[in-house]
Order: structure tokens, then sequence, then C-alpha cells
């Protein structure tokens, strides 16, 4: 991996220690993003957020704290100087954690509010390059907070750290005076001197940075660097993508598919819940048109654009060089019955988690509504291309009516009336029949009673009565958790495995 010359100095800080610099030295891996962790972060992200972004390189900001301020939602709502909102909300990652970005930087980044324990999180990813401390009392090492020493924290905390990376000790809440740092006595040498082999002080550190009021802030800390204390301290290339993934849909997917998005000019798409400049616009001709003529301006007003396409496609082509941060194609079964070129996919996984790697402009998904509403949290992409099963309000007529997903109740034709309803919204989509897409691959979860002969004389019976054109080739996809579903044996007659 390329990392970057030590001695070269990232950022516009004020570093002091036994000279003056600007800047500060940090060893970067150039093939994947920065990490950096602020633990019990409250409303004070902005401090670490304001930090990241001096090294002008791809990062996620993880913010971990038992009761998050998002910066979406009131209290915690971030606007501009110019009343927009300063943040917006971009997806949520496998575990259900909300991530947004911040809509007028240019930087690749993604800020991840997860809602946890910041001990068992940080336990439970792979090290982080930067760890970010301005409150203490998530950290359990046994003692009352005043009696801890800042050496015993440190040590204890540096274990979340890779090698070369740091520990920013925030002078906010005066923690040095809480850790006992006695500064102004003789024994700072001796304090230097006491911190374990694996840990040393770099200096003190000033930047400007926005504050929660967007208002331009001074922002001090101590810095330390994490040094070898004999273990393995490097960041484990195959656990950081498999976690990256969880995170962020793009790295979900394979350079095939990123291809394909930097050729169509894909954008960001905002979470489907997420409060958008469309929105926002339709409430206010709404008003004007209702003869509300003095508009409510204390309404906070989203950006036009969540991620300048310039900009992202920038990322995606960035993404695309370090392709080893990018996901393999899925082993897939896959059977076709004889003489005809349509196919059934049988896929073992999580369609969540799958959700990225399994999208195209012409597959589409169908699923009841609990299970899609998780997918398009996680993978917004997919907004256009969800079948309705399900009607949204227990008032309004289903598609499906009575739906049984599983067992031996399910709904009679229930693979036949997915398939209608899937070609119904393909067709919503491309109704210019002169330039329809070639193929349409249907995508569901296990149903019925999960047996594979079941399916195919289902997926048969479908393509005995159905109309669709003939030069359309159609495949059914089926992702299933359990390892006993779909076994490969007992064949329906004229089909088979490909």
């Amino acid at each position: 991996m390329a990392m970057k010359n030590q001695k070269e100095r990232y950022g516009t800080f004020i570093h002091s220690n036994e000279d003056l610099n600007v800047g500060i030295d940090l060893k970067i891996d150039e093939s994947r993003p920065l990490v950096i962790a602020h633990p019990a972060a409250g409303n004070h992200y902005h401090a670490s957020m304001s930090f990241v972004q001096e090294f002008d390189h791809p990062f996620i900001h993880l913010v971990i704290d038992l009761h998050p301020y998002f910066p979406d939602t009131w209290p915690g709502m971030v606007s501009t100087t110019g009343n927009f909102m300063k943040y917006q909300r971009i997806n949520d990652t496998i575990d259900g954690h909300p991530v947004f970005r911040i809509c007028d930087s240019k930087q690749p980044h993604w800020q991840v509010q997860v809602t946890a324990d910041a001990e068992e999180y940080l336990n439970s990813i792979p090290l982080v390059d930067i760890l970010y401390l301005d409150w203490i009392d998530w950290i359990n090492i046994g003692d009352e907070i005043r009696k801890k020493q800042v050496k015993s924290l440190l040590d204890y905390v540096s274990k979340f750290v890779r090698k070369d990376g740091l520990i920013i000790l925030d002078h906010k809440h005066d923690l040095k005076r809480i850790l006992s740092f006695k500064e102004t006595e003789d024994k700072l040498l001796d304090f230097y001197q006491s911190l374990s082999s694996h840990i040393s002080y770099s200096g003190e550190l000033e930047w400007l940075g926005e504050n929660s009021a967007s208002d331009l802030t001074a922002y001090s800390a101590s810095m330390y660097i994490v040094g070898d204390n004999g273990e393995s301290k490097e960041v484990n290339v195959a656990d950081f993508q498999k976690w990256m993934r969880g995170l962020v849909p793009e790295f979900a997917q394979t350079k095939q598919q990123i291809d394909s998005a930097i050729e169509s000019g894909r954008n960001q798409f905002e979470h489907v819940d997420a409060y958008t400049w469309d929105i926002w616009n339709c409430n206010y001709i709404q008003k004007l048109t209702d003869d509300i003529t003095h508009v409510n301006l204390s309404n906070l007003v989203p950006a036009m654009k969540t991620w300048d396409l310039e900009y992202y496609q920038k990322f995606l082509g960035w993404l695309k060089i370090n392709d080893h941060l990018l996901t393999k194609p899925q082993n897939i079964r896959s059977y076709v019955k004889t003489n005809q070129p349509h196919i059934v996919n049988i896929i073992h996984g999580d369609l969540i988690e799958l959700s990225p790697l399994l999208f195209k402009e012409n597959n589409f998904i169908a699923v009841r509504k609990s299970l899609a509403k998780k997918v398009l949290n996680r993978c917004p992409w997919w907004v256009d291309n969800m079948v309705k099963l399900q009607a949204s309000s227990p008032w309004m007529e289903s598609p499906i009516p009575n739906l049984v997903w599983s067992g031996e109740d399910v709904t009679t034709k229930l693979v036949e009336d997915i398939m209608d309803l899937s070609y119904s919204k393909f067709i919503e989509k491309f109704d210019d029949l002169d330039n329809i897409p070639d193929s349409l691959e249907v995508i569901t979860v296990a149903n019925g009673n999960g047996e594979l002969k079941e399916l195919l004389q289902s997926f048969e019976k479908f393509l005995n009565k159905s109309k669709f054109p003939d030069e359309i080739k159609l495949s059914l996809t089926v992702v299933h958790l359990d390892d006993f579903d779909y076994e490969d044996n007992n064949l329906p007659d004229n089909w088979v495995r490909s």
C-alpha cells in the first residue's frame, strides 16, 4: 500500500512543540479512506469533523454516542449562515445507523452516526486512524473519572488506533485538569517520559473550523502518536473492506458496476426519508398557491444538491482506481428450462447486505414492504425499481390481497403475481418501447416452502401463460438466508443447472 511521505505536513494547524509549524505529520494510506472516531461526541462532533477535513482525503467520520445529535433532526439540526441545512442524510449502514454528508463539501466523506456504547463499537471494527477525545466517561478502566491519569487513559484507548495513528485530546472540557495533568509543574518532562513506550507526545494544536452554529471557531488540542507495542497494529485490508461495504453502498459494488455508474453519470441519491430540496420546494409552492404571502422562512432549506455530480463522479473514479476496496461478484446457482432463454438464480445471503451488489437499472426487487423499506434505507438507488406488493396503508387495496409469504398457506400464484407486477413496473419505467432493455431481472427472497422444485414449477406456470415479449429475457433471482432452502436436488422435467 502506498504511504505518503512521513515528513509531508497536512492542514493549516498551528502545531507547537519544540518548534512552531503549520500542519502536522501523518502517514496516510492513499488507497483507502481515513477513519476518525469521536466517541461520546454529543453535539461537539463539529470539532472532529473540522479536524479531519484538513487532510483533503476521503474519510469516514464515526460519531459514536448512546444519545446522538443527528444533524438533520431537532435539537441537533445544523444550518449554514444562509439558513440552509448543512448536512443531508444519504443512506443507512447495514446495521441501521444513519449516514450523512456536508452538502457543499467536495471531499468524499461519510459521517456515520452510531447509536451504541463507544467501547463496544470500537472493539467491533477495524483499527481507526484517528481517535478524537473530548469526553472520557465512556472509557472503562475501573477508576473514578477524576482519578484517571492521562497516561493510563492513553494507554488504554491506544488499542483502538493503528500504528502511527493519532490520539487527539480536545481541550473543550479542560481534560488536562480533570486528568491531573499538571502542566504548570516542573514534572512535565517526567510525565512525557512516563508515557507508555508506544505512545509519544507530539505537541499542541490549534485550528479554525465551524461549530454547531456554522460560526468559525478556534479549536485546540494535544496530539499523541501511537507507535508499535509489539502487537500487530496494522489495518487488515480484508476486514476493512468488509466493514466499509456495510457502511457505504458504493464499496459493496463491483468494478463493473462502478464503470457503469461513471458511464451513465449516476449521481448520489439521498435517503428515502431525507427532507430534500424538492420536498421543501413543493411545500413552498403550495403555501404560495394557498395565498400565504409571507412564507415561514424559519424552516431550514435543504441544499439543492447533496453531492455535486462532478465531485461524486471523481470519487467513483478514485474508487475504480482503488478497486481492492470493491466487492467480488456473488456466487450464483442458475437453472434454465430446456429450449428457453429464461433463467432462475439462487443466491445464499442477506438481501439487505447484497442490495448494492444486485443493483442494475433493469433489475427490480419484489418483497414485502417492511423488507423493502430496509433495502431502500441501505441503498436508495432502488427507489424507482422497487415493486409494490402491499398497500402503504391498511385501508388501501393491496396489489396482492391477503399476502401470505411462506408456509403451507402461502398465497396462491405468488411467484406469478410477483412477475406480473414486476413487468408492469418495468414497462412503467421503460415506457419507450423502441429503447426497452432486452432483459428483466426480478429479485425476491425465499418464499413458499423454500423448495427448488416448487419454485421452478411456479416460474414455469408463469412462463406458459405470460404475454411477455419474446425478445425480453426473464430472470427470477431468489435470495435466501437459510442453508437448507432451495437444495440442489429433485429438479422438474426439462430443467437443468447451467
